[in-house]
């Protein structure tokens, strides 16, 4: 059997659909449609209830499957040089805080970008989202933020112009006297031999 050259190959797409907005965000108002009629920080406290409701709902169901690699998970357990031996169930355990942690940091900053009007989530929307949850304010060091998280809300940083200042009186002699020497200075080459 012939094989296809590689520029015949049909690639299928990473994901099998793509979302403009945030799937688990949807989830929630499917199932709970009054977190879309709430603005502001009353709407972030409901998402939030939603989904951990949600996350003790599916917690139930668990059978040990996550989305991060246990070896991986094991392989940072075991890095700490005072760690022993690890239980065969603390690299489950640990991956799913983990995911936990991921999915409501996540949440925090799908919803600062919601309030910014914007469809993609961005570092300084996660620095908002760490900043402003009394649980993560740890991170605050270790989230970086910079000049360019001022801009995307909105608040352009003040733009300095150099201004002349009005109230110098003007000397109109000077600037005749300035204005005829610059006159009689064009045309006028130093290099050219006079006879």
């Amino acid at each position: 059997m012939r094989r296809p050259k590689s520029s015949h190959v049909r690639m299928e797409p990473v994901a099998p659909r793509s979302h403009n907005t945030m799937p688990m965000l949807d989830q929630f108002r499917s199932n709970h449609p009054e977190t879309s009629k709430i603005e502001g920080v009353s709407s972030l406290d409901t998402a939030l209830k939603v989904f951990w409701n949600n996350q003790r709902e599916q917690l139930g169901n668990f059978a040990g499957q996550t989305h991060l690699p246990l070896s991986r998970v094991r392989k940072i357990l075991k890095s700490d040089p005072e760690v022993k031996k690890i239980s065969c169930d603390v690299p489950a355990l640990f991956s799913k805080a983990c995911e936990y942690f991921i999915l409501e940091v996540t949440l925090r900053a799908w919803m600062h970008t919601q309030s910014c009007t914007r469809e993609t989530i961005r570092r300084c929307d996660i620095f908002q989202a760490v900043k402003n949850s009394g649980t993560y304010d740890f991170l605050i060091d270790r989230v970086p933020f910079g000049p360019h998280c001022v801009t995307h809300q909105g608040v352009q940083p003040p733009a300095e112009m150099i201004l002349p200042d009005m109230n110098v009186p003007i000397d109109m002699d000077q600037i005749e006297e300035e204005n005829m020497m610059e006159e009689r200075s064009v045309g006028f080459d130093l290099n050219c031999d006079l006879q």
